[in-house]
C-alpha cells in the first residue's frame, strides 16, 4: 500500500488545467502513471496467474490524441451457454465489424478531401 500511495501522490503532486476551456495536456508519462497505478491496484487486489497475467485488463485512453474506443467487449465463446448468448456474442462481433468499416470509411473520406482540397490549392498558386 506504501508503494500505491507514493505511485497517487507523484501522480496528483501537478494538477494539469486547460488554458482555453478545452481540455488540459496530457503528458505521455501521466498515461504511463496512470496505468502503473492502476496495474498496482490490480496485483493489490488479484493474484497473478503462471504467465504473471492478471485477471482483469484496462486501458487507459489519451482523448487529446486519440478516439474515444467505439466496441463491444466479446464474451469468450466457450463461457456461452445458450444460443441466445451464442447470437448476442455474433451480435457484438458484427457490430464491431460495422463500427471498424465505418471508421476505415471516414479515414478514407477524409484523405481524399484533404487531396482534393491541395489540388485546388495547387491550382490557384501563381505560375
Amino acid at each position: 500500500m506504501k508503494k500505491l500511495n507514493k505511485m497517487l501522490t507523484n501522480f496528483l503532486e501537478h494538477r494539469s488545467e486547460s488554458q482555453n476551456g478545452g481540455w488540459p495536456k496530457v503528458e505521455d508519462s501521466d498515461i504511463e502513471a496512470l496505468s502503473e497505478i492502476f496495474r498496482e491496484i490490480l496485483k493489490l487486489k488479484y493474484e497473478q496467474d503462471c504467465d504473471r497475467s492478471l485477471p482483469v485488463e484496462f486501458r487507459v485512453i489519451d482523448r487529446t490524441k486519440f478516439e474515444r474506443l467505439q466496441y463491444f467487449l466479446i464474451p469468450y465463446e466457450h463461457e456461452a451457454k445458450t444460443d441466445d448468448e451464442r447470437l448476442e456474442i455474433l451480435s457484438r462481433l458484427s457490430i464491431n465489424s460495422h463500427m471498424a468499416a465505418d471508421a476505415v470509411n471516414r479515414h478514407v473520406k477524409m484523405m481524399e478531401m484533404i487531396r482534393r482540397f491541395e489540388k485546388e490549392e495547387e491550382g490557384k498558386k501563381p505560375v
